[in-house]
């Protein structure tokens, strides 16, 4: 994380120092499996988002993310991150794992949880962003 954040010229800020401590603290998690399933579904709402310029979980006619994953993964335990304007995979991620601003930190919870073991992302146009990401979390079935 010193790397990326001197590469970067990032400014520590609570959420980034918090990162740093759970990750002093956790214990070391399997590799997601990549999932065709969740990788369709991510790409669907990734590339609805991006047309119509929205964001957040639910798609344009407001059909809600639990809807949604339904239509492609049968396991109750799900989860997803969207990420508008980061380009690199890596700066997806950071933001992500940072989760500046957002209080849950859910995006965080979901990358770290040893609960999900499957993924599905998918990165398209957008056309207020440039990019959005979509990540889809999955556990087994």
């Amino acid at each position: 994380m010193k790397d990326y954040y001197e590469q970067k010229n990032f400014k520590k800020s609570s959420y980034s120092k918090s990162l740093e401590k759970e990750l002093k603290l956790l214990k070391a998690l399997p590799c997601f499996e990549f999932s065709v399933e969740l990788s369709k579904c991510a790409k669907n709402h990734a590339i609805e988002m991006g047309k119509t310029g929205k964001i957040g979980h639910d798609s344009s006619n407001g059909k809600s993310f639990s809807k949604r994953i339904k239509d492609c993964w049968s396991s109750n335990a799900v989860g997803e991150n969207c990420d508008y304007g980061n380009e690199s995979g890596i700066d997806i991620f950071m933001s992500l794992l940072i989760d500046d601003g957002v209080p849950s930190l859910g995006h965080r919870k979901n990358i770290l949880s040893n609960l999900f073991t499957h993924l599905g992302l998918s990165v398209q146009p957008h056309k207020v962003y440039g990019t959005n990401c979509v990540m889809d979390f999955g556990a087994k079935k």
